[in-house]
């Protein structure tokens, strides 16, 4: 969720947040290191109602969480108290009953989801429509609707729910974008870099259990990356890299906040 978020107010960084975690240090090290312009960090169950004046967020985005909460019901209205009229809720990374998980916690059927909204304007999308756009750095349409076969079949799914519906627009690219956005790129944690015979070589290193649940981690990760040793060079305490643009669409390296 972090890293993502902090991807997000580089592009809208006048936007105020609010991080939220069952467990205290997950909500510090989510403002710490990631979203460091968020407004607060709330240690909260999110089993019981949130404790945030309703109508007052743009935007709820909640990622690989909702399936975890036993108390779907009361969090899916909850979260759609909180938005304002032209507000948008996103869970993306979202499990799917029908569909094997090794770590499923308690999720629902896509049918199931969509009935938690009923009243409000939503739609679930296959996970592989969002990560496909990005990937080929291509609009990302969400006028689009998907067959129950497609979204019953799909391992892990993206809801949008809103009290409006032009929230379901075509949308603009964003890869290049944040690409260029992009101000203190560093070595991924998914990479393990090392010095050989004139050379900088980054190795994917992913657990077996990123592996299972992110199949398309080794689609998306280059196994290894090598550049010329002289490519790369110290700028005070940091590393940097001649073509870092490049490694930065290989996700080799990624954006990360100052004070990460």
């Amino acid at each position: 969720m972090g890293h993502l978020s902090y991807k997000i107010t580089r592009l809208v960084p006048e936007q105020r947040m609010v991080c939220m975690d069952l467990l205290p240090p997950f909500a510090y090290s989510a403002r710490r290191f990631f979203v460091p312009n968020a407004a607060a960090a709330i240690v909260h169950d999110m089993n019981d109602p949130i404790p945030l004046k309703g109508g007052q967020f743009s935007a709820i985005f909640c990622s690989d969480a909702f399936h975890y909460v036993a108390n779907k019901q009361e969090l899916a209205s909850e979260f759609m108290r909180l938005l304002r009229d032209d507000g948008v809720l996103a869970i993306p990374h979202l499990h799917n009953r029908l569909q094997y998980n090794p770590v499923p916690g308690i999720p629902l059927s896509p049918d199931e989801y969509a009935k938690l909204f009923e009243g409000f304007h939503v739609r679930l999308y296959p996970e592989r429509h969002l990560v496909d756009a990005y990937l080929n750095d291509r609009p990302l349409d969400l006028s689009v609707r998907y067959s129950d076969d497609e979204l019953n079949g799909a391992d892990a799914m993206v809801l949008v729910a809103s009290k409006a519906p032009n929230a379901f627009r075509v949308l603009p690219r964003m890869r290049q974008r944040l690409q260029e956005a992009a101000s203190n790129p560093r070595v991924s944690g998914l990479y393990e870099m090392r010095r050989s015979n004139g050379h900088v070589v980054f190795r994917r290193k992913l657990t077996d259990s990123l592996k299972l649940e992110y199949p398309r981690f080794v689609e998306v990760l280059p196994e290894q990356v090598t550049i010329d040793a002289t490519h790369m060079h110290h700028q005070g305490n940091r590393v940097r890299f001649e073509d870092e643009p490049e490694l930065l669409r290989q996700h080799v390296l990624v954006d990360v906040p100052e004070e990460y």
